[in-house]
């Protein structure tokens, strides 16, 4: 059974508000290069600026001002969002909130590196990650038991 449609909420306002402030920053929003997608790409731009602003000056305004830009947003997003569009802003979203409460964290690596570590992780039955925790773990140690040496000796 498909998920429920979400829309924008209080809990959700400020990152879905980010995400589409980049991909209209960095022009994705509409990947279609022909002139009615670059006019189309400049009406949401545009009407995105003029979405009302969240007031942060005390609690009971910055309620206020955030479900008034809530409204404004889901309203933006229903005009201008196609539903492809949208249902990639949720799985990112969902992608970020279990990465966050997992504690994991993206590392950037070369293909050689990475093929090297894969061959070691399959040949030892272990995951990527835990065979990058094992060697570093093992590295950390050799050179805490080196430094206690220099400093007794």
């Amino acid at each position: 059974m498909p998920r429920p449609r979400q829309g924008v909420t209080q809990a959700n306002l400020l990152n879905v508000d980010r995400y589409f402030y980049y991909m209209l920053r960095d022009n994705r929003l509409f990947t279609d290069s022909s002139i009615p997608g670059l006019s189309l790409q400049y009406d949401a731009k545009e009407a995105f600026k003029a979405l009302p602003p969240i007031n942060w000056k005390n609690e009971s305004e910055r309620q206020l001002s955030m479900a008034e830009r809530r409204e404004a947003l889901q309203n933006w997003i229903d005009k201008y969002v196609p539903a492809k569009k949208w249902q990639r802003c949720l799985l990112t979203l969902r992608q970020h909130k279990y990465r966050k409460k997992q504690q994991l964290k993206r590392l950037d690596i070369s293909l050689e590196t990475h093929l090297t570590i894969k061959l070691l992780a399959e040949k030892q039955h272990l995951s990527i990650n835990e065979v990058i925790h094992k060697l570093a773990k093992s590295a950390l140690q050799k050179i805490c038991k080196n430094e206690l040496r220099k400093k007794a000796g």
